[in-house]
């Protein structure tokens, strides 16, 4: 939805966003915590269908959850910035 803005359930055109959804990563003796994912969600404003995204990250951010217990690895790590080739 986030790139077609057609729902892929119903083919509906109605398609609502929330910019800014956080998510509560809970923490080891049960409480959430305030830290969390910053996400995207879509829904369809006719079947109700939804989906989530992760914000883009910026770039200077390698690692989303780098502050978090959550254990992260990328599969295909972003591109190193090369220079020109010489």
């Amino acid at each position: 939805m986030k790139t077609t803005k057609q729902c892929p359930k119903c083919s509906s055109h109605v398609i609502g966003m929330f910019p800014d959804v956080r998510q509560p990563i809970a923490a080891k003796d049960g409480s959430n915590s305030t830290r969390g994912f910053h996400l995207e969600a879509y829904f369809c404003g006719e079947c109700g269908y939804f989906e989530q995204y992760l914000q883009a990250l910026p770039a200077e951010r390698q690692t989303p959850l780098e502050d978090t217990e959550m254990k992260f690895r990328w599969i295909r790590p972003p591109a190193e910035s090369q220079g020109p080739y010489r």
